[in-house]
């Protein structure tokens, strides 16, 4: 009778958009395989683009806020062109 051995998979992800496109593979295997590996698989991919993607939405967030704050300047500048 044949043994079992447990093994370990590690994943090496090279860029974000590299893991992007394995966890969308992954979400589409999930689809055809009731496997508890892929959800184990797809967990530890989010765990590795969680820091990447924390740092887009700051980045935007940025971007947003001197966006507003340049809309207030100029919305001010007009009032006070208006009222002058």
């Amino acid at each position: 009778m044949a043994t079992f051995k447990p093994r370990r998979f590690y994943i090496t992800i090279e860029t974000p958009e590299e893991g992007d496109h394995f966890l969308r593979g992954l979400i589409i295997a999930r689809q055809n395989n009731s496997s508890e590996y892929f959800t184990d698989l797809i967990d530890a991919v989010n765990e590795i683009l969680e820091p990447w993607r924390m740092e887009q939405i700051m980045e935007v967030k940025q971007l947003l806020e001197a966006q507003r704050k340049r809309v207030a300047v100029r919305k001010a500048r007009e009032a006070a062109e208006r009222g002058a």
